[in-house]
């Protein structure tokens, strides 16, 4: 320590202030070079560190730093390149802050990582994915789904979630056409299951068939399609589908007006040969 330090206003002082160093040989505090806090001598590139919005570089205290070095406004030095949380704008080259929920960035838009509880979706730090995308959290980036998934768990079809418009999810897999056995719910978008009573179907409810199980037939009407192990009165069997007898037959065993079995209630029945006749 230095006694009776004097500086060129002629005040004795026990230490030097800031911008000045003790000049040991006169005993006096002489100034810093410019920009500096503290340094060791008035020569250039001999400062320590620097005063609010001067930038240390080789011992000098600058403005603006010169490329390609950048304005490091975390530790207010001259750096290769800016320290993580800022980004390096090239007009002024000065490292700026990146948005709080960004580790790394390229401007105060464009994020090139995230902080925790934060998930990097193109150029955007978000809590979740969008649509379409899946988060991958081995590199923590939201990624495109198949182009059959709305939604997904992977990169793949069958890594399907939900599908997208003119796609029905059926096992874990998008489909165009629902496999046997189901029918296309356009409202979710899936391959819901036929009734039991049914092969194939339009929907869920048992008079929404559209083919039946072996030993079942089809039995048409203005409003509904069952399957039914008997075809009803006023209908025939055919292939599996229950067909409607010739007007004013209550049986028959086909189309034809002369194979009625029984008539209607005010006809009766002609027979024509042992396979029926005309009502």
């Amino acid at each position: 320590m230095y006694t009776n330090i004097t500086i060129d206003i002629g005040t004795c002082v026990y230490d030097c202030p800031d911008g000045y160093f003790i000049n040991s040989v006169l005993s006096t505090c002489d100034n810093c070079a410019s920009g500096c806090e503290s340094c060791t001598n008035a020569a250039v590139g001999s400062c320590l560190t620097c005063f609010e919005n001067f930038f240390l570089h080789d011992g000098a205290c600058l403005e603006v730093c010169i490329p390609p070095k950048a304005s490091d406004i975390f530790f207010w030095k001259c750096l290769v390149s800016c320290s993580p949380g800022l980004y390096l704008q090239g007009s002024t080259n000065m490292c700026r802050t990146c948005n709080p929920i960004c580790t790394t960035c390229t401007s105060a838009t464009i994020c090139t990582s995230c902080k925790k509880g934060y998930i990097l979706q193109i150029e955007e730090c978000k809590e979740k994915c969008d649509e379409h995308y899946y988060p991958d959290r081995s590199d923590n980036l939201c990624k495109l789904c198949h182009a059959e998934c709305l939604d997904c768990k992977g990169p793949l079809n069958s890594d399907c979630l939900n599908c997208s418009a003119g796609r029905y999810f059926s096992v874990g897999i998008c489909r165009t056409d629902c496999p046997s056995g189901t029918f296309k719910n356009d409202t979710a978008n899936n391959c819901d299951y036929c009734n039991t009573e049914c092969s194939t179907c339009i929907g869920a409810e048992t008079y929404e068939c559209l083919t039946c199980p072996q030993g079942m037939n089809l039995n048409l009407t203005i409003d509904n399609s069952t399957c039914v192990s008997k075809c009803p009165l006023t209908s025939y069997e055919l292939n599996g589908k229950c067909k409607p007898c010739p007007s004013n037959c209550l049986t028959c065993t086909s189309n034809a007006v002369d194979k009625c079995g029984s008539c209607d209630s005010g006809f009766f029945l002609e027979l024509k040969s042992a396979l029926g006749g005309t009502c």
